[in-house]
């Protein structure tokens, strides 16, 4: 399946065809390393500010839950 995107904001459309499967990967792959950037950060920070640690702890666990759904419900393409 490929996705047809175009700006509004040129005088003459560009359109850019992404192949779904590179989109999957690009978000679900920037996103573990947001996650892993976030768990190093917050490791680094556990002595000095505790509370920012576990505030990034947190959101490093909502980004991997957000890219574990993203992977388990992103439409599957037909190969043949």
């Amino acid at each position: 399946m490929r996705h047809l995107f175009s700006t509004p904001f040129r005088s003459e459309p560009e359109p850019v065809i992404f192949d779904h499967e590179e989109v999957a990967r690009a978000f679900i792959g920037r996103l573990t390393g947001l996650v892993d950037e976030l768990d190093h950060a917050a490791t680094v920070l556990r002595a000095d500010a505790p509370a920012t640690a576990r505030h990034m702890a947190l959101v490093s666990q909502q980004m991997a839950a957000l890219a574990l759904t993203a992977l388990e419900t992103w439409p599957t393409t037909h190969r043949p």
